[in-house]
């Protein structure tokens, strides 16, 4: 990638990270970056999964709320 030696630990903790460089290599060369695509994946799974764990913890606050 361009991205500086500085700033790749960085780019690793941005979830679209992944996807955006699978798109890149299917569209450069043609071929489907399998594990860029599975981290994605993997991190929209996680962060559905911690989604709904907090929104069972707040649910009742958020109705009072409403």
């Amino acid at each position: 990638t361009m991205v500086p030696p500085l700033f790749k630990p960085l780019m690793q903790l941005n979830p679209f990270a992944p996807l955006i460089v699978a798109w890149r290599t299917l569209f450069l060369e043609g071929i489907v970056d399998w594990s860029a695509v599975g981290i994605a994946a993997l991190a929209a799974v996680v962060s559905v999964a911690i989604g709904v764990l907090v929104f069972q913890r707040v649910q009742w606050k958020l109705a009072e709320a409403l």
